[in-house]
């Protein structure tokens, strides 16, 4: 989880980084791959919740309560273009993984 908002922070500090001489993803191999990382990131935090309801257990299924947020994040973050925008999207992406884990944490408990 904490690998997907660091994404955010990444692509945020991505002018800075390069001046600085930095190796993050988004210096390295640019804005897009960070984005496809942060969107397959969010992806994989979604299947996994969906791949074991169908193995039998419906009540973990219940992060997929909170994936049109996650789509509006990925929109956002896709969107954003300055510092501001994407500390927006940082504090929103950490809220979004609070609910996720929050909701998952329950369906275990319930199954």
């Amino acid at each position: 989880r904490e690998r997907i908002v660091s994404r955010v922070a990444s692509l945020r500090d991505r002018a800075t980084d390069v001046r600085a001489v930095k190796r993050t993803l988004a210096v390295r191999f640019g804005r897009r791959a960070a984005l496809v990382e942060y969107a397959g990131l969010l992806a994989i935090a979604y299947a996994v919740p969906s791949g074991l309801a169908l193995m039998g257990r419906p009540t973990v299924a219940l992060p997929l309560l909170s994936l049109p947020i996650a789509i509006a994040r990925v929109r956002a973050v896709v969107a954003a273009a300055d510092g501001p925008a994407f500390n927006h999207c940082l504090a929103a992406t950490a809220q979004l993984l609070l609910l996720h884990g929050g909701l998952f944490a329950a369906g275990l408990a319930a199954s």
